[in-house]
Parts: structure tokens; C-alpha cells; sequence
């Protein structure tokens, strides 16, 4: 029924557009009773009235039944071809097929079944208000209001950055009827590359029906969609060649995203929106296959919603090493348009049907995706991967590395006072400053006045510090290097857990240990005597703990530490402070910036009083530095970085804790 006449209304849920994932949903809610007594609002200016695409995906039984599809599914087949493979049965799976017609008319019939408002029209994202109750829909002469909004329209991605690309999986086919029997019905032809490229990727794609009729697919990887009539004419060609005269029942067409760029979402932070389908990322870039995801989040909504959950899941959750692996592929289509014939052709010779689909979907682990990927085509992939972790790297996690190669060279030069002053820049510029503006954490607002009670307790812990290296300095140093593994790795994580601690942990100790006569002569002056044995092994052993931790957040991770090895080289004082400045203040300062909503210059503007005074204590400190020995004085010097850090590392907790509300990692 069409509403007239009103002007406003409220909805328990909105569903806007009705094409795979937000059907699927619908279905999921209705067989868990969470529409009844539900006031509804479709929203889909289409009438879903033709059969406009096909859903295919493979699954086992146990999937099919799990998310109720036996009803749906048309088609199924036990046997692949692809590439040089033949008949390959790929048991326990089957490919699957659904018509668009099918999961449409169940969803009409499902529908009856409430009282559901339609509204025929477009929606732009101007007309979507979003707060943190509910989601405002403005339209011609309606607006709508609703504690769960459905959003199921095509994505629109960010602008691609340097690792990301944007290709077009384009597709043009036709259901055909030959005169004789040519198709095996229980086999499909996932991949036929034997027609021309026409310079991009393109093959055939065959579902047989019965014995004489099929759905016959060109599929191309390009930048473009295809032209149809050329298609037109290859595909007519190539029925032609491989199965002889035909009629044509009836014709599909489409284009898929393979997009590895962020999509444009109005939030992930409040709970009545919820992105699905395509808008939702559950298109796999590499392949555009997205049917079983979007049924694995609608089971995930629908869950969510049961449950009250005051964190929901938006989107299904994706695996980063796979994302990594598809923007690999892509960004190799992208350079080389040609080049996924021989990838492909390459993949399935050396390895099964069925090996290949369960990396497609997502379900390999370990050495299976290690022998997939060395059976590929090594230089393209290697050269893609280079780039692609290069191309990850921020710019300030590239600094340790340039930084720290230009120190090596300027000791080898003895040209050590350059390396100082850069330090000393560096220390002005963000090191100090980063910490100088303590007194903003307090009370979470950037232009807050400084008070006499933050400062007497900011010298009160320094004080205790400096009380506990004076009756024990074992029990000191302990401390000091607990408290920084703490604060380095949340700095780190931007949020305090057991990997961030383990992160600092492993950090430091990589740090001092890779320096055992330095780490040992400072421990020494700061009338600390601990054995400094196996120091090498220990730092081997802590430098793969850190790679191991790394890897577990994600495959380029691990590439934010190799500039560990290149400071084992450097003296410790500098290494340490190449750290200090260039990694973890900068970091630091970046959070700050972000949480404040802040430009860098505004911050060091805030923080340039508190800076001057702490470089006029440093210098003072410096200019006494002959009350030492040389070694006295740089332990002198971090007894006294340890005491003013010890504040400022609670500080900092409660700026991570009020500022950021990111999941953990």
C-alpha cells in the first residue's frame, strides 16, 4: 500500500532498496520473528518485476541449510571446469544458482505478511539524517523516521590512494537453446580464457541447465564496461565455434566494482544505521562475488538486533591478508590489462578447482595460501607487493627508515653534530611538545587554562619516581621500562590490551638489547648491576616475537619494525632518541591532532610555552653535564626522562580513553 497525504511518519525499520542483501535480510528477520508487530518502510523505486540478474555462489550443504536456500536455488552443480582443468568434482561444495526473479517473488510473499509502507522513489544522501537514535529519510512529500535503516544502494568508494585501484568486472550474456545436446549438466565452466583478450582480461563463463541450454557469459576485468556490440559479436562467435547453431531465450548484462578504495558511509558510530550488500564491502574485489556474504550478514543484523548489543557489527568482517591479495591482483590488471589470462591459466594448472575456490571464498589458512601463491607468477606479484607495503606506509612510518640510514652515514662520516641537531629538531618540534600540553588532557578541551592542582600533581609523580631511583634503583628501572612498554604500545594501538603491553614489551627490549655494552655501562651508572648475557639471542628472540605480534595485525605490519636491525647499528642514545621522537611522538602528536580536531601547528602553538621552558631546563641540565662522567651523565639524563615521563604516560591513558573509541586489534 502507498501512503498519501501525510507528511511525517516514524518506523520501526526502513528498508531502502530491495535487491539481494536487504531481500535476504528481510527473509532472515521475518524467520526470526522480528518483524511481528513492526511498523515497515520499503523504500526501492523498481517493481522488481523481471528476472534482472542471476546470484551464484558455492557452498556446502551445511551453508545452504544454515541460511535456509534450498527453496531458492534452481540450479546446482557438482563439477568444474576452469583454465587447462577438466571435470573436477569439487565435493563437499556445489556451485549454486539462484534467479533474481525467485528471491524476489519470495520476498513479495513474505512481505504480505505485515503491514508494510512502500515508497517508490530515489533517495540521494543529502535526504539521510543520521543521529544517534534514529535515521531522518526526507523525500518528495514524506519524511520518515526510524530506529533501523536498511541501506542497500550501489556503493560509492573514496578517491583510490596509491595502493588502490578501481577496475570493472563487465559481463554480457545470453540464455541460449541449441539444436543439439552439447553441455554436460552437472558441470560448469567457471573460466575459459581460449578467445581473444582483446587486450584486457576476459573468458567465458558457462552454467548449463540441461543438456541443451545454458546461460553463456563473456566476463571481462577492464577499466571499462564492454561495448556491447562487440561483445555482441565475439559472444555470438565463440556460441558459434564450441556449440553450434542456437536461439537466444533470453539476455543478461551488468557491472560489478572491483574496487579495493574505501566506501563513502555517513558513520560507522551510531547504531541505527546499517550499510548492506554492496554498500556494506561484501563485493570481494578480486571476483565480485558477494551473495554469501550479504547472507552471512544478514544472519549477523538479525543477531544483532536480537540481542540489543550496544556495539553492532556493520559490516561482516574481512580478513586483511585477503584484502591484501586482491589488491595485488588488481593493481596488476590495472598495469597490465593482458596479464590476468596467464595468472589464471597459471593458478589452475598448478593447483585444483577446488583449492582455488576456497581461497577465493576466503577459507584458507597457513601453507595452503603459501603453495597458491607461489604457483604464481613471481616477478609481477613481488613487484606488486613491493609497492603495495611501500604504498601502505605513511609517511611518518617511512621516517625511521631514511632517518636512520642518513645516521649511519653521518657517523661513517664523522659528522656525528648533525645527527645531534636533527635529534634536538626533531625534540622541539614534536618530541617535547607532545607532552607539554598534559594539562589539556585533564579536561579534554584544547583551550582549557593550565591549574595550580594539575601542576602540584604532575610534580608530586615525578617525585615519587625520582623517590623510588633513589632508595631502589632496580625497582626503578623495572618500573621505568613496565610503564613505557605500556605507553609506547597503546600509543601504538591507541588503546591499552595485552598485544599493545606485549608491543612495548618486546619494543624496548629489541632497543636496549641489541645495544648489551652501552645498555650495560648505563645500567651500571645508574647503580644497576643485572647480567646482560645472551643479550644477542635475546634480542633475536624478541625482534620474531615482534614480527609474529605484527603479522597477527596485519601482513605490512610487519614492515613498521624492519628498522630495528638498521638502529642495532646506531650508538643506543641514538637510537633510542630516533625512536622517541620519529616514531612514538609523532604518532602521539598525530593522535592528539585527530582527537582534538586540530592542525599541527595549532598544537605546537599550544604547547611552544611549555616547550621553551623545558629546553631552557634541558640546556641548563647540559651545561652542568661536567658534574658527571660522560656515561654518568647519560644516565643522569634517563633517570630524569623517567621521571617526567611517569605523568605524562597516565595523561595520555586518559586522552586514548576519552578521544577514541576504536575496536581492538
Amino acid at each position: 500500500m502507498k501512503t498519501k497525504n501525510l507528511t511525517s511518519s516514524s518506523f520501526d525499520l526502513v528498508f531502502l532498496g530491495m535487491g539481494a542483501a536487504n531481500s535476504l535480510l528481510f527473509l532472515e528477520l521475518s524467520r526470526t520473528q522480528q518483524l511481528d508487530l513492526k511498523k515497515i518502510a520499503i523504500i526501492e523505486p523498481d517493481s522488481k518485476n523481471s528476472n534482472d540478474r542471476t546470484f551464484c555462489f558455492w557452498a556446502t550443504e551445511t551453508e545452504i541449510q544454515e541460511f535456509h536456500l534450498t527453496e531458492l536455488i534452481s540450479k546446482s552443480w557438482d563439477f568444474a571446469t576452469a583454465g587447462s582443468q577438466k571435470h573436477e568434482n569439487i565435493s563437499p561444495l556445489k556451485y549454486h544458482h539462484i534467479s533474481a526473479i525467485s528471491l524476489y517473488n519470495k520476498v513479495k510473499e513474505e512481505i504480505k505478511k505485515y503491514p508494510v509502507t512502500y515508497f517508490h522513489e530515489f533517495v540521494e544522501d543529502e535526504n539521510i539524517k543520521i543521529d544517534e537514535k534514529q535515521v531522518h529519510v526526507t523525500l518528495a512529500d514524506f519524511k520518515l523516521e526510524t530506529d533501523f535503516f536498511f541501506d542497500s544502494r550501489p556503493p560509492k568508494f573514496k578517491k583510490c590512494t596509491n595502493n588502490q585501484t578501481s577496475l570493472v568486472q563487465s559481463f554480457f550474456g545470453w540464455n541460449i537453446k541449441t539444436e543439439q545436446s552439447t553441455f554436460d549438466s552437472n558441470e560448469f565452466v567457471m573460466m575459459d580464457f581460449d578467445l581473444d583478450q582483446m587486450g584486457s582480461t576476459q573468458f567465458l563463463y558457462v552454467l548449463p541447465f540441461t543438456e541443451n541450454q545454458a546461460l553463456v557469459e563473456l566476463t571481462a576485468f577492464q577499466k571499462n564496461p564492454l561495448e556491447k556490440k562487440d561483445t555482441e559479436h565475439l559472444l555470438h562467435s565463440e556460441i558459434l565455434k564450441r556449440f553450434g547453431e542456437f536461439q537466444i531465450i533470453a539476455t543478461e548484462s551488468g557491472n560489478i566494482p572491483m574496487c579495493t578504495a574505501q566506501i563513502e558511509l555517513p558513520t560507522e558510530k551510531f547504531n541505527p544505521y546499517f550499510a548492506t550488500g554492496a554498500k556494506a564491502g561484501n563485493i570481494k574485489p578480486s571476483t565480485g562475488y558477494s551473495f554469501l556474504t550479504s547472507c552471512k550478514q544478514a544472519q549477523k543484523i538479525s543477531n544483532d538486533i536480537s540481542s540489543e548489543t550496544s556495539e553492532k557489527n556493520k559490516h561482516t568482517p574481512y580478513k586483511t591478508r585477503f584484502q591484501f591479495y586482491d589488491r595485488l591482483l588488481l593493481n596488476i590488471l590495472n598495469q597490465n590489462p593482458s596479464a590476468g589470462k596467464p595468472i589464471f591459466e597459471r593458478l589452475f594448472q598448478r593447483n585444483s578447482v577446488k583449492e582455488v575456490i576456497y581461497f577465493l571464498k576466503e577459507e584458507t589458512q597457513g601453507w595452503n595460501e603459501i603453495k597458491l601463491l607461489c604457483s604464481l607468477p613471481i616477478l609481477p606479484f613481488l613487484w606488486a607487493a613491493i609497492k603495495d607495503v611501500f604504498a601502505c606506509l605513511p609517511w611518518v612510518k617511512l621516517m625511521p627508515f631514511v632517518l636512520g640510514s642518513c645516521f649511519l652515514g653521518f657517523d661513517y662520516l664523522n659528522a656525528t653534530f648533525i645527527v645531534w641537531a636533527l635529534l634536538l629538531f626533531g625534540l622541539f618540534l614534536v618530541g617535547i611538545p607532545h607532552g607539554a600540553i598534559d594539562h589539556l588532557l585533564e579536561s579534554n578541551h584544547f583551550d582549557a587554562p593550565i591549574k595550580v592542582g594539575f601542576i602540584l600533581n604532575y610534580l608530586l609523580k615525578m617525585a615519587v619516581m625520582a623517590l623510588i631511583w633513589w632508595v631502589n634503583p632496580v625497582s626503578a628501572l623495572i618500573l621505568f621500562l613496565l610503564y613505557s612498554a605500556w605507553h609506547f604500545g597503546e600509543s601504538e594501538y591507541q588503546v591499552a590490551n595485552i598485544w599493545s603491553f606485549l608491543w612495548g614489551c618486546f619494543m624496548l627490549t629489541s632497543l636496549l638489547y641489541s645495544h648489551p655494552l652501552e645498555f650495560k655501562e648505563t645500567l651500571s651508572n645508574m647503580s644497576v648491576n643485572v647480567s646482560i648475557s645472551n643479550a644477542f639471542e635475546i634480542w633475536i628472540g624478541s625482534f620474531t616475537v615482534l614480527i609474529i605480534i605484527q603479522l597477527k595485525r596485519g601482513f605490512h605490519r610487519i614492515w613498521e619494525i624492519l628498522w630495528l636491525p638498521l638502529f642495532s647499528q646506531l650508538p643506543l642514545l641514538q637510537a633510542f632518541g630516533l625512536f622517541f621522537v620519529f616514531n612514538h611522538s609523532i604518532n602521539s602528536s598525530i593522535h592528539l591532532m585527530d582527537g582534538f580536531s586540530k592542525k599541527a601547528i595549532e598544537l605546537f602553538k599550544k604547547a611552544l610555552p611549555f616547550t621553551l621552558a623545558a629546553f631552557l631546563f634541558l640546556g641548563g641540565f647540559y651545561f652542568f653535564r661536567t658534574w658527571f662522567s660522560a656515561e654518568g651523565w647519560i644516565a643522569a639524563f634517563f633517570i630524569f626522562i623517567s621521571c617526567i615521563s611517569f605523568p605524562h604516560v597516565f595523561a595520555m591513558h586518559r586522552f586514548y580513553r576519552s578521544h577514541f573509541f576504536l575496536p581492538k586489534k
